[in-house]
C-alpha cells in the first residue's frame, strides 16, 4: 500500500468548473516513510483571477512559463497514480474540495479511455483531526498543526509544497 500525501492549489473554489493550477504531492510507502515527492504547475485555460495570486503567490506568468497544458499534466497525474499501487490518497479536506477538483479536472482534461486513476482509499486530515479533538468544526489545516505541536511557517500555507508537508506531519501525528 502506497500513501500519495497531495494538495492542490485552484483557479478557484468551483468543484465543478475550476482547475488545479499547482499539485504537490509526497509519497509514503506501507512503513509511512517517504520515498517520493514533488510539485508542478498546470497553465489553466482561463484567466487566473488576482484574489488566487494574492492567496498564493502563484502569477500567470510563473504558470505560462512553468505551467503543463491541462492536457500533460493530466497525464502526470494519472501517472503518479499509477506508479504507486495499491494508492491511497491522503489530504487536508480532500473529500469535499481537492478530490472532486481533480475528478471534474481529470473529466475534463484526460484524453485516456479510462478518465480517473485507480485509488483504492480517500484519508482526510480534515475529519480525522476532528474525531481525534471530538469537534464537529472543521478544522483548517494551521489549526490542526499548532493542536498538535508541529511548527510549522503560517506565511508560506497556500503554497501546495508547504500544504502537502504539514498535511504529511498532521496525518503521521494523528495516526499515533
Amino acid at each position: 500500500m502506497y500513501y500519495i500525501v497531495i494538495d492542490i492549489e485552484t483557479t478557484g473554489l468551483d468543484k465543478l468548473l475550476d482547475d488545479p493550477i499547482q499539485i504537490a504531492f509526497k509519497v509514503l510507502n506501507d512503513r509511512h516513510q517517504e520515498i517520493n515527492y514533488g510539485s508542478f504547475y498546470i497553465n489553466p485555460i482561463k484567466r487566473l483571477p488576482e484574489i488566487i495570486t494574492k492567496i498564493t503567490g502563484i502569477t500567470p506568468e510563473i504558470l505560462q512559463t512553468q505551467g503543463y497544458k491541462n492536457s500533460v499534466a493530466a497525464g502526470k497525474y494519472m501517472n503518479l497514480i499509477w506508479r504507486y499501487q495499491p494508492a491511497t490518497l491522503v489530504g487536508h479536506n480532500l473529500i469535499s474540495f481537492d478530490y472532486p477538483i481533480l475528478h471534474n479536472w481529470m473529466e475534463r482534461h484526460y484524453s485516456g479511455r479510462f478518465k480517473q486513476p485507480p485509488v483504492t482509499q480517500l484519508i482526510d486530515t480534515m475529519h480525522l483531526a476532528s474525531a481525534k479533538f471530538k469537534t464537529s468544526k472543521w478544522l483548517k489545516l494551521e489549526e490542526c498543526g499548532r493542536r498538535l505541536d508541529i511548527l510549522f511557517n503560517k506565511e508560506q500555507l497556500h503554497n501546495a509544497i508547504e500544504d502537502v508537508k504539514l498535511t504529511k506531519e498532521v496525518y503521521l501525528a494523528l495516526l499515533d
